[in-house]
């Protein structure tokens, strides 16, 4: 029997981790530039100080469609294994298809159609079935993940956003208390306030700074997910059953 192919799915994975250096780049130009202000703001009048945060821009929709072009390749690799293990069987690659369900028992079903690895050894359907399963809650929960981030990216972009992931900045308490890197959550092009605190309670040992990251939410599937980590373990999953795929053959 002719062996499977996968050169396919292995360049195409390499065109997803060139998306994700891609968007990771640009997260890092974007965080290079004057997007936020922060304001230490003294009211002696009332006796107290605050810290302020205004985020001034958005992340440009080139970033959200890089996010999409990543994803989308990663899962188009998922077919491309899939393809690669029937087509020495089938000698067709038309409708063939990664298989994805909601639950274990329409997961194994979809393994076991013919458009999917139906006509594959039965080493290889029990190989998904045990190993793989790519549905809520399975060993793939995150494959699960990615097919539903790809299927909504088809119909719009994935909405990558600039959220403060935390706040640089330590303080002493006159009772002796200290106080880093405590954060707070604000949106980009919001603003809201750190720290409100009496003046002659607290002493600034360093300069507050923010610290950044850019997440995705597509709510119910991630929420509040740092973009270039989240891309990174698709990748890293992905890859996995593309080694699996060639140890069950």
């Amino acid at each position: 029997m002719v062996k499977p192919d996968f050169s396919d799915a292995e360049a195409k994975l390499d065109r997803a981790r060139n998306h994700i250096a891609d968007v990771k780049a640009r997260i890092r130009s974007f965080l290079s530039t004057d997007f936020y202000r922060l304001r230490l703001k003294s009211d002696e009048r009332v006796g107290r100080v605050k810290i302020a945060f205004d985020s001034l821009h958005q992340l440009d929709k080139s970033t959200d469609t890089l996010v999409g072009d990543a994803v989308g390749n990663l899962r188009s690799t998922l077919d491309y294994i899939t393809v690669a293990l029937a087509r020495p069987i089938t000698g067709k690659t038309d409708g063939t298809g990664f298989p994805f369900a909601d639950d274990a028992n329409g997961f194994a079903g979809a393994v076991r159609s013919p458009r999917c690895l139906g006509p594959c050894d039965i080493a290889i359907q029990d190989l998904f079935i045990k190993k793989i399963q790519a549905y809520e809650g399975g060993n793939g929960h995150s494959l699960w993940v990615l097919n539903k981030l790809r299927n909504i990216d088809k119909h719009r972009l994935l909405l990558a956003s600039l959220k403060i992931a935390g706040v640089t900045a330590s303080w002493r308490t006159r009772d002796g208390g200290i106080f880093t890197n405590c954060g707070i959550g604000v949106d980009a092009g919001e603003s809201g306030t750190f720290l409100d605190m009496p003046m002659d309670y607290i002493e600034f040992t360093d300069q507050p700074r923010p610290l950044f990251e850019v997440t995705l939410t597509e709510s119910p599937y991630v929420y509040d997910a740092p973009v270039a980590a989240l891309l990174d373990s698709f990748a890293c999953n992905v890859q996995s059953v593309l080694n699996s795929a060639k140890i069950g053959i």
